[in-house]
This record gives structure tokens, sequence and C-alpha cells, in this order.
């Protein structure tokens, strides 16, 4: 090689390594405004990235989490895959890919998916094995598929890392319940209330298996703590679980009073986010929602539809607001009553004369008035569902066996309810 030929390969080295240099500080550009929220900017500045060096990893990488953000999962999974096998040396990277396929069905509808999950998580811990994240994430999964076995080790693991995170300690209490080791469940919630005796979701779950000290109903510190800490993330949450409540209670809104015409005040008693604010709408002229959880409130606001939303005691505000309502539906709040007459009476006060009321619980497999589950919510006998309606005065009462979701692929069966306030008191009914 010549001086001349030396001196041009020095120069073009040089300029490449610049040009590297350059594109990593605007790479690093794009991950602050990734960081700051500003999605947009990010995802401009990333593309620019890849217009300069179509192999720039990082840029890949974080473009196509950007992109599984705004909906376009395929697209942002493509990239995520491309930037793994530039460098797969990031074990964050592995725990994006698999916690994408997780969260949005991929590993749990598929099995080629399912394996790509568990091998990007496997491959994320034999990075950094006090990787939390990526344990939760594979805990998730084995939960998903059943293996409780392995689930365990990996929940164990991360409380372990973190003693003190309790959605971890939740899940491996779950975990726990489901492996069918209430002892070693009992003795984390028994622990755990030592660290904080006034947690109320603690004592709710360690009555639910213990069998002492058991509620009427949920305590409201207890479902506030669970509705606002799931807010984010509840309707995608529910569309995972095939979550049918909302529907059902519209049809049965629509075999009870007919087809919607716009001229019922209506009251959506446990509202959440608003989910059944769809169906609702088209019966309404008026559409109330009350709910217990001030966050699901704002994602109710958010959604829109109502003219009214409040943040609130159920039972207090039906009793406060007597012959305010044409129809009262409730999709899956009253699993968190146990003994449901101060509720249906509520109810009743709150209809017009020949008003509807539609609501689903969760049923018991066996005979008896309700019981207090592992999981926190209530389940109903049907024979104590139709008594308790009679007796706070209701008539044309029906009950159908519904399916509400599925829960780790199994169905959760209920009963679909309705009833209506007779136009004089002394008529009731009650039709299998």
């Amino acid at each position: 090689m010549n001086i001349q030929s030396a001196s041009n390969s020095e120069d073009a080295k040089a300029k490449a390594k610049a040009a590297k240099e350059a594109i990593e500080k605007i790479v690093q550009v794009g991950m602050r405004q990734f960081v700051g929220g500003h999605q947009e900017a990010a995802e401009n500045t990333f593309r620019f990235c890849l217009q300069m060096d179509p192999n720039q990893a990082k840029s890949m990488h974080y473009l196509g989490m950007l992109l599984v953000m705004k909906g376009q999962i395929d697209d942002g999974l493509d990239l995520i895959r491309r930037s793994i096998k530039i460098d797969p040396s990031d074990g964050v990277w592995h725990n994006s890919l698999g916690h994408v396929l997780l969260e949005h069905g991929y590993a749990v509808s598929s099995k080629t998916y399912e394996k790509e999950a568990e091998d990007a998580f496997l491959k994320a811990i034999s990075r950094r094995q006090d990787f939390a994240e990526a344990h939760t994430n594979l805990a998730n999964l084995y939960s998903y598929r059943g293996d409780m076995r392995r689930a365990l080790i990996h929940f164990k693991r991360v409380v372990h890392l973190q003693p003190t995170n309790n959605n971890a300690r939740s899940s491996l209490a779950a975990a726990y319940v489901r492996a069918g080791q209430e002892k070693q469940a009992t003795e984390l919630y028994k622990e755990w209330l030592l660290q904080e005796p006034d947690n109320a979701m603690v004592k709710h779950l360690l009555s639910a298996l213990t069998g002492e000290k058991v509620p009427a109903r949920a305590e409201d510190g207890y479902v506030v703590s669970v509705f606002d800490g799931c807010a984010d993330t509840f309707d995608e949450h529910l569309s995972k679980l095939e979550y049918k409540a909302p529907q059902l209670v519209a049809d049965a809104t629509r075999q009870l009073l007919g087809e919607p015409a716009c001229t019922f005040d209506v009251l959506d008693a446990g509202c959440g986010t608003g989910l059944c604010v769809g169906g609702m709408r088209p019966f309404a002229r008026r559409l109330v929602g009350i709910d217990l959880s001030p966050k699901m409130i704002e994602k109710a606001r958010q959604r829109g539809g109502y003219d009214e939303l409040a943040t609130g005691e159920l039972v207090e505000f039906l009793m406060g607001r007597p012959c305010a309502f044409d129809l009262v539906v409730s999709a899956d709040t009253l699993c968190y009553f146990g003994r449901l007459d101060d509720a249906l009476r509520g109810c009743f006060v709150s209809l017009r004369p020949q008003g509807g009321l539609v609501f689903t619980v969760e049923a018991m497999d066996v005979d008896g008035d309700y019981k207090l589950c592992s999981q926190g919510r209530y389940e109903h006998g049907r024979g104590y569902v139709e008594r308790t309606l009679a007796d706070a005065g209701f008539a044309q009462i029906a009950l159908c066996a519904v399916v509400l979701r599925m829960e780790y692929r199994r169905p959760v069966n209920g009963w679909l309810v309705s009833a209506r306030r007779p136009a004089h008191e002394s008529d009731s009914s009650v039709n299998a």
C-alpha cells in the first residue's frame, strides 16, 4: 500500500468514526425525548438516525417500542427483533421483546410466541441475574401457562430482590394460592400485616384465605386501593380476559325494557372506567355513573358519554337519590358485596315504579348464600340472590347462568340478573 492509499484509508476511518459519534449524540437526544414522554419528537429523531445508519440498533429498538405504544404492534415487534439481532447483549431489550409479546396477548394465544417470550425473558435474566422486571414477566408467563412451580421460583426471586414491593408480594401470594399452598400465602399475609397493620387489601385477602373475620362486604379502603391501582391498565387487562359483562348487561336491559330510545334516566352503579357507557347511552336521556375509586371515575370522565359522574359509596348514593332513576345497571360491582340486602334495597329506593335493575355477580358452585374467595371477590348462590331481591321488593326476577370472563384460560361463571320495581309494592314474582 502506497503512502497516498494509507492516508485515504485513515481519513475514511476517521470520517466513519466521526459520523458514528455524531449519530450516537443524536440518539441520546432521542432517548431524552423518549424518557421525557415526547413521543413524536423521539420518533422523528430515531427515524432520522436510521436514515443516517439503517443498522443503528438503539434507534431501531426504541422506535419499535414507540410504535408498540402507538398501537402498531407488528411493526414495532419487527424493529425490536431486528435490533436484538444486531446487538443481543442488552438484557433490557430481550425483556422488552418478551414484555410486548406477553402484554399484547401474543404469548398466551400462540405456542410459538409463548416460546419466543420465554426465551427472551431467560436471555434477559442470563445477562443480569437481579433483573426483577424480567423475573416478574417470566413468572407471569408461567402463571398464564399454569406452570406454578416455575412461576413460584421467579415470584420468590422478585420478593427476595424487592422485599417491600407490594405488587410482588401480592403476586407471590396469589401464586401460592393457585399452587394449592394456602399455608404459605397465609404466612406471607400475616408477616406483611406485621409491617403494615392497617393495609386493607392484606386484611381482606387474609380473611378470604383463613375464613376468619370475613366482612359482609369489602371495605372501602380495599376497593379503592385495588381499583385506583389498576385504573391505567384496567380496560386493556379486561380485554385480554374476554370480558363480557357490559355486553351481557346491555342485552339483558333490552330484554327487560325493550329497544333503546333515549328515554330513561339511567344509573351505572360501579361504573369503573365506563365500559358500560356504549351499551347504556342509547337507553338514556340522562346517564349517571357512580364509583368508589377516584381514578376510575377520572378514566370514565376521559371516555365521555356520562351526564354526571360521582365518586362515593354506592349504598349511600342510592339511598340519597329516591325515585331518581328508571334503570340501574351494575356490571361486576356487587361481587365486592357479600350480603346484598343493603345494596339491593338501595337500588329499589333509587328506582321509580316499574324501573328496571340489571346486574351481574359471580356464581357459587355449591349451595349457600355467599362466600369470600381467595381472589378477594364474593360468589353468590342463586337462591340467595332471588330471596334478597324479593325481600327488597322487586318483581319479575330472572337469573341466567353466564360466563363473565376468562381467568388463566378458565371461565368465570356468573349470574346475569334482572328485576323490576313493581308499579304497586304488593306485586312481586320470581321467574326461573
